[in-house]
């Protein structure tokens, strides 16, 4: 058995031709698009997407990874969230407590170098293939597979945001990396209030990690405490984690370092965009549509999200 913090150090070879791969490679086979509603079937959604038992899932995902059971480790930690929610600032926030709590790990360890892609596997693709021994421990995974499609028991980390600033910030990754994208925002808003994404219904997605009927253990965050009370997260991931407990000066060079200045452009943003580029008439709709849609659930959200 691993001792926790001691990780192998990663060999020169060890993603060799990681970057080497075609799109094909890395994506699952998608229909090609309606050139004349610009639309991708079978759902005719503004993305290629596929179908995992009647979820629309990115075609970066795998159903042989969605629907693989995997072997977890006790305290293996999964990070679940609904796409541009928050996954690279936790990600990355989990990556600095393990620098912090074990300075011995080499410095040609996946921790130290590239983005969080590559510092931590993606449970749903193969894109990030990484050897889960040379990964310290706790060791943290992500994904953002719908909670009918994570197995087995694990540790998780529900991390959510304001579905407004969700819409938004997925329409901009969508545009970035679909040059046959060609819906504007007004209506990807109709999209996204429909769940007709490649990720479907960020109600749907959300709610169901909330009710947690298979009763995991799950720390539940939004996306506005870890960016706007930042500390306050850190802490409970930290404690989450099972690392012992931080002192004051160890939390703020754990939140320096996870800061909007050091972070990769376009891995986070600061919470309420959708107030500068969505009309009053869209949020009061997505504010409904939550209020509908969570019900029973209201007083673990913000109020942000109900409102215009």
């Amino acid at each position: 058995m691993r001792r926790a913090g001691k990780p192998p150090p990663i060999g020169r070879n060890s993603n060799k031709g990681m970057f080497k791969r075609s799109l094909a490679d890395i994506t699952s086979p998608w229909l090609p698009m309606n050139e004349d509603t610009g639309l991708y079937p079978p759902l005719d959604l503004p993305v290629p997407h596929i179908l995992i038992d009647d979820k629309p899932y990115p075609i970066m995902c795998h159903e042989k990874f969605v629907k693989k059971q995997f072997d977890w480790e006790t305290g293996d930690v999964l990070v679940a969230t609904y796409p541009r929610s928050g996954t690279a600032l936790t990600l990355s926030i989990c990556r600095e407590l393990h620098l912090l709590h074990d300075p011995t790990i080499p410095e040609n360890h996946h921790l130290r170098h590239g983005s969080t892609g590559i510092q931590t596997p993606w449970i749903n693709s193969e894109v990030c293939p990484m050897n889960p021994e040379e990964m310290p421990l706790p060791r943290v995974f992500k994904t953002h597979n719908y909670y009918e499609h994570i197995y087995g028991d694990v540790k998780m980390i529900h991390v959510y945001r304001d579905p407004k600033d969700s819409a938004w910030s997925l329409f901009k990754h969508i545009g970035k990396n679909n040059r046959n994208f060609r819906c504007n925002f007004t209506e990807f808003t109709e999209h996204f209030l429909e769940g007709r994404t490649s990720a479907g219904s960020w109600w749907t997605f959300n709610r169901d990690l909330f009710n947690n009927k298979a009763g995991k253990e799950i720390l539940h965050l939004s996306y506005e405490e870890l960016t706007l009370q930042k500390e306050s997260a850190i802490i409970k991931i930290n404690r989450f984690m099972g690392f012992r407990d931080l002192d004051g000066s160890e939390v703020e060079l754990v939140a320096s370092a996870t800061s909007l200045k050091t972070l990769q452009p376009g891995q986070v943003g600061k919470p309420g965009k959708s107030l500068e580029v969505m009309t009053p008439e869209q949020r009061r709709r997505f504010g409904e549509k939550t209020e509908k849609e969570m019900d029973g659930i209201k007083q673990s959200l913000p109020e942000s999200y109900f409102s215009e």
